[in-house]
């Protein structure tokens, strides 16, 4: 996954470019612009993602 830690952060799914790669849309607190983010979901080794669908 990307160098950092995101306790609590909530971020929306912008693309799904495979099983294991993502990019993500999110507002760092630091920076007040969204920016992407690609994270490679095979090389996170702790920690829990959750992904919630909007109805």
């Amino acid at each position: 996954m990307s160098k950092g830690h995101f306790p609590q952060h909530y971020a929306i799914v912008y693309e799904v470019k495979n099983k294991n790669e993502i990019v993500i849309a999110h507002q760092n607190h630091n920076i007040r612009k969204v920016q992407k983010l690609d994270l490679d979901l095979s090389t996170k080794t702790k920690g829990t993602i959750k992904f919630y669908r909007a109805r």
